[in-house]
């Protein structure tokens, strides 16, 4: 019979044993590919599209709040700013960009984020694009008008209402350029727009970025205050204002006065997801932690399962070796056994891991916004199944080894006297 056979027929033999040690290990991976999943998609969700930007400045609170909210539009606006702060930032020597926000607003369930056509100035970071209309996939940027936004703070009608709409948007909601929508206040608004009521016309749509940005509708901030449910309050606030400092120490000059103020907040996006992922992190060593001690109790029990299998199978060893099997082919045997269950339950892992997150994707985006991609799978899980594969086969050694030195000649006296 070849190796081969030989293993399988020494897995049947303990196939209760084979089975119960295999789930282990597969419980076990299972668990550590289904982070690995979710991990690189949180890395992956914080990391590329918070990069390049500089600072967000916004009302007292929490900081992250403000960059979660600003830069992912996951989160509720701290508060909000008033809108001579724009003035004096775009004003100070340190600043070579200021972006302003305002949000509250909704079209079909996707955020509004009423700005201006600074948003697609080259030194913006999303979409990444040399020149303005590389910011675009058709169409043309908003426009602002400063007067009439003065205007609509004092009470007059606003004429101009155009919207650029995300990638995201357009293709859910079958968005084209020339189309027009009605944005809503506060909470989605499924409803289609009501005839006789002010209309935002689609001038464009932004290229794909892979930010939340594909998820947004931009409006003219000018236009911010026809929405009626603005009408009332007249108050000239935004809710957050990115802002894109000089090079070289502009950064530290504008913190160290920003930080000292008591009627705003000032974070550094940088450093603020750099402390959301440390933070992320110190859970996922915990997580790793549990799950690699199941494999490792896994692996023990193969370990001790090959152990107890081999003194059941002394009398088969015994006349395997009477027949001429060689000493280091045993040892061989008694690894691969090892090693395949251990590969079984890895790989059994592997696809249970996967199968998990995609079932739970749906559950994982309504919490958290992030939505892992199931099908990805990284290099770290291919060197987990082959470790996990290798460290069964390490398990099997010691077994192996008495194996090697199994006593034929006591082997078959012991035979003989039963």
């Amino acid at each position: 019979m070849s190796t081969w056979e030989l293993v399988v027929a020494g897995l049947r033999f303990r196939r209760v044993a084979t089975l119960l040690n295999a789930l282990g290990v597969a419980l076990g991976v299972g668990l550590v590919c289904a982070f690995l999943v979710v991990q690189s998609a949180v890395v992956q969700r914080f990391s590329e599209p918070g990069r390049d930007y500089g600072l967000v400045v916004g009302a007292p609170g929490s900081a992250l709040q403000l960059v979660l909210s600003a830069i992912f539009h996951m989160e509720e606006s701290p508060g909000r700013v008033p809108l001579a702060l724009w003035d004096e930032l775009a004003a100070h020597a340190s600043v070579a960009l200021v972006v302003p926000y305002a949000v509250g607003d909704s079209f079909r369930g996707f955020p509004v984020v009423a700005t201006t056509d600074a948003f697609f100035d080259a030194r913006f970071p999303h979409p990444a694009a040399d020149g303005v209309h590389g910011k675009l996939q058709a169409g043309r940027p908003l426009r602002f008008d400063r007067a009439g936004l003065d205007a609509a703070l004092a009470g007059e009608a606003s004429h101009l209402r155009e919207a650029v709409v995300g990638k995201g948007v357009a293709e859910a909601l079958g968005l084209r350029v020339g189309d027009h929508i009605e944005p809503s206040h506060g909470v989605a608004d499924d409803a289609p727009a009501h005839e006789h009521e002010a209309l935002w016309d689609v001038v464009g749509i932004l290229a794909a970025s892979g930010t939340a940005l594909d998820e947004v509708v931009l409006i003219n901030l000018d236009s911010f205050h026809g929405i009626e449910e603005h009408e009332a309050s007249r108050d000239a606030a935004l809710s957050s204002l990115l802002v894109f400092p000089r090079r070289g120490v502009h950064t530290a000059v504008l913190l160290g006065e920003l930080r000292g103020r008591s009627d705003l907040q000032v974070a550094q996006v940088s450093a603020e997801l750099r402390r959301l992922l440390e933070r992320i992190g110190r859970f996922d060593v915990l997580f790793a932690w549990a799950a690699g001690l199941s494999i490792a109790l896994a692996l023990l029990s193969i370990f001790t399962s090959t152990v107890t299998g081999l003194r059941a199978r002394r009398g088969e060893l015994g006349v395997l070796r009477a027949l001429g099997m060689a000493r280091a082919r045993l040892l061989t045997l008694v690894v691969v056994e090892a090693a395949t269950v251990a590969l079984a339950g890895a790989l059994v892992g592997w696809v249970a891991g996967h199968g998990l997150v995609w079932a739970a994707g749906g559950w994982v985006e309504s919490l958290a916004g992030i939505r892992p991609d199931a099908s990805r799978v990284g290099a770290a899980e291919v060197v987990l199944v082959l470790g996990v594969t290798l460290a069964g086969a390490l398990a099997g050694l010691i077994p192996g080894m008495q194996a090697y030195r199994v006593d034929v000649a006591g082997v078959l006296r012991q035979a003989e006297g039963s």
